[in-house]
């Protein structure tokens, strides 16, 4: 509802007539716009209940076909459960009849367990000779190792001494080669000596010397 009471107030505090009308005018105006804003939101409010109770009708049928097809279930469901009855009690009868079996498969595993346990006895005693020879041939083993890799590394000892005295050799033949060639140089050097007052000459360590020889 819209507020007037500055419209009553106008009316109140006018004086004359023409403020009295304006006032009266006003107010009524402010009266008939409040009035159709409210019957406006009563309609827009009246469709939208129109569309709920349309959707609730739907919803009511919805779910009526739901109960129905429920109802279909139910039916066939019960139809299930007389058959699987009848299931159970073949189940019944054969559960039966597995017990007697079962006894006598649990005798026979009784004596089956009684011939495994002396069986069991047996591989123990065995599993313990096992590995008794087992750590005899570690044993063996770690030593035939450990003489593997001393034979291998004197071997390796021995052909590094071999190269060595090989190489050893090798050094002192061109050694040899070398001073007889430098003892060579040496002679021949010496012998060119006299013919002019320089030459080339080779001392007894194999190096080779210039010389100068000044004429007397």
């Amino acid at each position: 509802m819209a507020d007037i009471s500055q419209y009553l107030e106008a009316i109140e505090d006018a004086v004359y007539g023409e403020e009295v009308r304006g006032a009266i005018h006003d107010a009524i105006q402010a009266v008939n716009e409040s009035a159709e804003g409210s019957a406006a939101a009563a309609a827009s409010s009246a469709t939208a209940a129109a569309g709920s109770a349309t959707t609730a009708s739907q919803k009511a049928t919805a779910a009526a076909n739901s109960a129905t097809t429920a109802s279909e279930k139910a039916t066939a469901a019960a139809g299930s459960a007389t058959t699987a009855s009848e299931k159970a009690t073949a189940a019944s009868n054969s559960a039966t009849a597995a017990a007697g079996s079962a006894t006598t498969a649990s005798q026979k595993a009784t004596a089956a367990s009684d011939s495994a346990t002396a069986a069991a006895g047996s591989a123990t005693t065995a599993s313990q000779k096992a590995t008794a020879a087992a750590g005899s041939a570690t044993a063996a083993s770690d030593s035939a190792t450990a003489a593997a890799g001393s034979a291998t590394a004197a071997s390796g000892s021995a052909t590094q001494a071999g190269n060595s005295a090989t190489a050893a050799g090798t050094s002192e033949a061109n050694a040899l080669a070398y001073k007889n060639e430098a003892k060579e140089y040496r002679d021949q050097a010496a012998g060119y000596a006299g013919e002019g007052a320089y030459s080339f000459l080779v001392d007894d360590e194999g190096y080779i010397c210039f010389n100068y020889r000044e004429d007397e």
